[in-house]
């Protein structure tokens, strides 16, 4: 619990009269006429209230730390901008903003719209954290930071130990702000913790962004969006119907059919935003069938074995009971420690739960045991993911996409590729977008045999919710049916029903059940600390009202326009204080199990 509360101290410091935890301010009057005068010279379009707050109150309240919490379709990137030139001709040029993402396409939009100096997290950790000697002979050295202000966007998506980590090159390397935007209600980061979202309830420094303006074009969409980002899910349902569809059955291959025949009648720039890595694969095989029926895509179908990611996190790498015969372990970095080289691939054939280690075959290696302590210890990010092999086909024209980061071939996990030629096991591909690494090529050849990269790629033709957070698109179809366990979450929900600006389409099998199970599931992630207070909070009001033994459920709109006689009933009693006592005792336990730092920021 250690890793959830040092950085809460620390964050609200920002908002006290300490010499060391006070950033440059500037004088509201001033930063209103400055506002005005960009907006004069046509700069930028003229903001809304919400956006000329978050201006006025980053600039003028003179916390090292301030966090920004933008709903979806409010207009960060814009509000980012606007902070941007007034920073700029407020401090008469001597003061810039640079900013961080952790996606690609996030650090891009920021690049692009925002008008600022931005990379990765990642990539900002590996410049910064190395000190003054270049980390890779394709790397630019780490830039002076000294006085400036760093922009941290979609900050919901660090973990604990990368927030930690990164305010620790801001205090060594003398930024003078760090300002966190993020969104609570969005989708979190992997590893454990959810730092930025406990700062913010404990009291540092936060401005908002509320009036969603993406979906004006859409009002009833624009007023489901903004009750969803208010975590209301019930109350979104009314206005969201119009645009969902329901396809009654629960089998993936029927929602994605559906999805697909949709997708034709919206136009081929309509983008697909899926729940599971199942369900992409499944819509973009459709999608691409439909594109090769139309002479799009070629029918070369050269045949490539990739490895499909699982996505877990550090923790769950930890864990021998998530091990299975045949899955695939990749090392993206070298472990000298167990004599594993990078980019080797081993496949799990043997388990020993009782000794906690692994059987690993490999044909650099061979077969060897190896500890799965020794393998997860140490190191900031994991050494190797988990991975499934899968079998693709290639043809020209084919849209696709990395799954790997390679900073030394300039790939970037998530940049987007098309095919351009086909010859023999050799591809020349060109970079769609311009979400590639400041090193991409926009065009060059993959030997499908010899190039490591060329087996983490996949097609493109539908993309993940968390792939798709942080973008906007004209058009969007969501894929999310109730059959899909803990991915069916609120927050999920909301990222895919919040990226178009023009048309919009969800598709699921059951509505009700559906929502149901986001009512239930937030998808927001928890720390210890939450389940401890929500635990206090019962059992001091089960102490005031000792005959209180049930809980009733806020109803359920009613879908169908019908009244229903069972609407408002009570529901079966809900776990009680004591449960929910034990149930927090067990998260703090697991949460003291994982063995990261403790943030301490030095303001």
């Amino acid at each position: 619990m250690a890793i959830s509360t040092a950085s809460i101290p620390t964050l609200r410091a920002a908002s006290s009269s300490v010499p060391p935890a006070r950033s440059a301010a500037f004088d509201r009057a001033e930063i209103d006429a400055t506002l005005y005068a960009i907006v004069s010279d046509r700069q930028t379009i003229a903001p809304n209230a919400d956006q000329a707050k978050v201006v006025n109150q980053v600039l003028s309240d003179g916390a090292r730390y301030s966090l920004i919490h933008g709903s979806a379709g409010t207009g960060k990137t814009t509000t980012f901008d606007l902070l941007r030139q007034s920073l700029t001709r407020l401090s008469d040029n001597c003061i810039e903003m640079v900013a961080i993402a952790p996606t690609h396409m996030a650090k891009a939009e920021m690049a692009s719209r925002g008008g600022m100096s931005a990379e990765t997290v990642q990539m900002f950790l590996i410049r910064h954290e190395a000190g003054p000697a270049t980390p890779g002979p394709n790397l630019k050295p780490p830039q002076d930071l000294k006085g400036k202000w760093l922009l941290v966007d979609e900050a919901s998506m660090l973990s604990n130990d990368e927030l930690r980590r990164v305010a620790d090159v801001a205090d060594k390397a003398g930024i003078d702000k760090v300002i966190l935007s993020f969104d609570e209600r969005q989708l979190a980061a992997l590893e454990a913790g959810a730092p930025a979202r406990l700062v913010m309830h404990k009291g540092a420094s936060t401005v908002y962004l509320k009036d969603n303006v993406r979906q004006k074009g859409m009002p009833d969409l624009r007023d489901g969006i903004m009750k969803m980002a208010d975590g209301k899910t019930f109350d979104a349902l009314p206005k969201m119907l119009p645009y969902i569809i329901e396809t009654k059955t629960a089998a993936d291959q029927a929602i994605a059919e559906v999805a697909v025949k949709k997708w034709q009648d919206m136009g081929a720039d309509t983008r697909l935003i899926v729940a599971t890595n199942k369900m992409r694969g499944l819509v973009s095989g459709m999608v691409r069938s439909r594109l090769q029926e139309a002479g799009v895509v070629g029918t070369e179908n050269v045949s490539q074995s990739v490895y499909i990611s699982e996505g877990r996190s550090k923790t769950e790498l930890g864990m021998i009971t998530t091990y299975a015969l045949g899955q695939t372990l990749v090392f993206h970095r070298a472990d000298p420690r167990n004599g594993i080289g990078k980019d080797t691939v081993h496949e799990v054939v043997g388990i020993d739960r009782r000794y906690n280690r692994l059987e690993l075959q490999s044909d650099a290696y061979g077969t060897r045991s190896v500890s799965l302590k020794a393998l997860t210890a140490g190191g900031d990010e994991p050494r190797f993911g988990v991975y499934r092999k899968l079998d693709i086909e290639l043809s020209v024209g084919d849209r696709m996409a990395w799954n790997i980061t390679d900073q030394k071939k300039g790939i970037t996990n998530n940049a987007e590729f098309a095919i351009s030629a086909i010859h023999g096991r050799q591809i020349a591909i060109e970079q769609v977008g311009d979400a590639g690494a400041e090193n991409s090529p926009l065009k060059r050849v993959i030997d499908l045999d010899r190039d490591h990269v060329a087996h983490f790629m996949s097609h493109a033709y539908a993309i993940t919710a968390n792939r798709a957070q942080g973008q906007s698109y004209d058009k969007a179809i969501a894929v999310m049916g109730s059959n899909m366990g803990e991915f069916a979450n609120h927050a999920r929900g909301y990222v895919m029903s919040s990226r178009p600006k023009e048309d919009f389409v969800w598709v699921t099998n059951d509505v009700k059940a559906l929502f149901r199970q986001m009512a239930a599931n937030d998808g927001i992630n928890p720390s210890a600390l939450d389940n401890i207070d929500k635990a206090f909070d019962r059992s001091l009001a089960e102490k005031k009202e000792p005959q209180k033994d049930k809980e009733f459920r806020t109803p359920e709109p009613d879908v169908t326009g019908a009244d229903r006689k069972d609407q408002g009933k009570p529901v079966e009693a809900g776990p009680s204080a004591k449960d929910n006592a034990e149930k927090a005792e067990a998260e703090l336990k697991l949460e003291k199990q994982i063995t990261q730092p403790e943030i301490t920021l030095n303001l």
